[in-house]
């Protein structure tokens, strides 16, 4: 017999398998899903022929439910399977989302923590340009256009000065709060 002869025997095969008539009505299978075995049991035919079969209303399973026996059709056992396929499904992307929202969160700290640095770098910078004590009575006496020029200045360092505080205050506002947000979601989720 050639290869082709072979093939098309065992493809004869094949159909003669799936024409067969399905396990009688009220076959029952003994499933185990409390963790224990995930074997299945027939009565009548072989694990391979119950999953080659088509599915039908009437059939119906033993299934063991926390050691419980229960009587369950087919249909609710796909039903079953469905929904948990869908659940998985459905809790992966949230999973997905958590990572990316936590990446997105670690981004925007050290951000935050860059600006801190930056801001901090800035007082000092401030703190440095300015000059020694004035005398301002004196320096108005003796040359007024420059003392209006220190005092323009100095009131300019005085207003950089208050932003880069209250920028430096804000920032720890935020912080504070993100932190009391992140201690409430850790209660939460240990509750």
């Amino acid at each position: 017999m050639d290869a082709f002869e072979q093939m098309l025997a065992a493809e004869d095969g094949e159909n003669e398998q799936q024409e067969s008539p399905p396990a009688g009505e009220g076959e029952e299978v003994e499933l185990d899903f409390d963790g224990e075995s995930d074997q299945e049991t027939t009565e009548d035919t072989d694990s391979d022929e119950v999953a080659e079969e088509a599915p039908q209303q009437s059939q119906t399973f033993r299934v063991k439910v926390d050691g419980e026996e229960v009587e369950v059709p087919l249909d609710e056992l796909l039903k079953g399977y469905s929904r948990t396929a869908d659940y998985t499904r459905k809790t992966q992307a949230i999973a997905q989302a958590r990572k990316e929202t936590e990446a997105e969160l670690t981004q925007a700290r050290e951000e935050r923590e860059r600006y801190a640095a930056t801001l901090q770098v800035l007082s000092q910078q401030l703190q440095a340009m300015q000059p020694p004590e004035i005398d301002w009575d004196k320096l108005y006496q003796e040359n007024p256009t420059e003392w209006v020029r220190q005092r323009e200045l100095a009131r300019t360092r005085q207003e950089q000065m208050m932003w880069v505080q209250s920028q430096q205050q804000a920032l720890q506002q935020r912080q504070q709060v993100e932190e009391q947000e992140q201690q409430a979601r850790t209660l939460e989720s240990e509750r």
